[in-house]
């Protein structure tokens, strides 16, 4: 790791943890699809298939009594976008932390499950994940990330969301809350 990428590295975690350190216990409890009245999404929309899958996963929930609300990262630069469930380059200072109104208002509601849906390292939604006030927080494994999520799936070296969200879906289904 060069020396940009260390000042970087340790700028992002030191204000992770500072703003994570508050909500770490906030209001956690496990709770179930069939529970779940309020779902939190993050995904990384720098891939197409990314938003197909992302697209078909919500469709589960179509007839459900389920509010989903997601915010896609797109990992490039775009003015001015105004699309209100997507951020990029231009919503994170140079250390990777997002900032600005569509992340506020992601960040502000209280959802009952959040999911991280990456298969990949995204650090803007790795730190959205973490400084949720979800009661619930799911997302692929790795060994370093345990500290955010409550709950996580391992992907196994997968890089398709199929797999991630067929499994989040049946371990989701079956929990006991």
């Amino acid at each position: 790791m060069g020396l940009i990428s260390s000042i970087k590295s340790y700028f992002y975690n030191s204000t992770l943890n500072k703003h994570a350190k508050y909500l770490k216990n906030y209001g956690r409890k496990v709770i179930n699809l069939n529970n779940a009245k309020n779902i939190g999404l993050l995904y990384n929309a720098s891939n197409s298939d990314n938003v197909v899958e992302v697209t078909k996963f919500i469709e589960l929930f179509k007839n459900n009594d389920v509010k989903i609300t997601s915010l896609a990262y797109l990992n490039e630069k775009i003015k001015a976008d105004s699309r209100p469930n997507y951020f990029n380059k231009n919503d994170i200072n140079w250390y990777e932390i997002p900032f600005g109104e569509k992340i506020n208002n992601f960040q502000k509601e209280k959802y009952d499950i959040l999911i991280c849906a990456t298969v990949q390292e995204c650090l803007p939604l790795e730190y959205l994940s973490a400084t949720s006030k979800a009661s619930y927080r799911v997302g692929s494994y790795q060994k370093d990330k345990t500290e955010i999520y409550d709950f996580m799936i391992n992907v196994n070296q997968q890089t398709d969301l199929n797999y991630f969200f067929k499994q989040v879906y049946n371990y989701l289904k079956n929990i006991e809350s």
